[in-house]
């Protein structure tokens, strides 16, 4: 099966930067940290306008999401760590859509999940080790049609 995808996109909101600990929501993040992918606005701020543009504005016409990983910076000594992603609908549901294990290659694989209007959010949902672990880490999203391409 072939399949047609936009090209990766990397989403700022999502990068973990020197995380130490795991991530939980409601203590260290919540629904209004969830980021829509495809809205643009403008900000309001010290009484001067600026743009917001949308880091996948085409979204709508994608049948999946995929959330790429990388690259990959570990400090200390990290035994384990796997991120999650998340998305909250408009009933503020929160699910979780999938979760990436550190490879033994020091990377995380993809995420892949259904395309539906929602908010994501990238956590760091486990990080063990010794010697003060940290990982740090950029998002790239990504949209995806399936089915066969002629």
């Amino acid at each position: 099966m072939a399949f047609r995808a936009s090209p990766p996109r990397r989403v700022p909101q999502f990068s973990k930067v020197e995380a130490d600990a795991a991530e939980v929501f409601g203590v260290d993040f919540a629904v209004a940290d969830f980021v829509n992918l495809e809205r643009s606005t403008v900000r309001h701020e010290g009484g001067f306008a600026q743009g917001e543009f949308a880091i996948l504005p085409d979204k709508h016409h994608y049948d999946r999401l995929r959330f790429y990983f990388g690259p990959v910076t570990l400090g200390g000594t990290v035994t384990a760590a796997t991120l999650a992603v998340w998305s909250v609908g408009a009933d503020d549901q929160v699910l979780l859509l999938g979760t990436s294990e550190l490879s033994a290659s020091g990377g995380f694989p993809p995420v892949e999940a259904e395309n539906y209007q929602a908010r994501y959010y990238i956590s760091l949902a486990l990080l063990t080790g010794t010697s003060s672990p940290e990982v740090s880490v950029e998002t790239f999203i990504q949209g995806i049609h399936q089915g066969y391409v002629q």
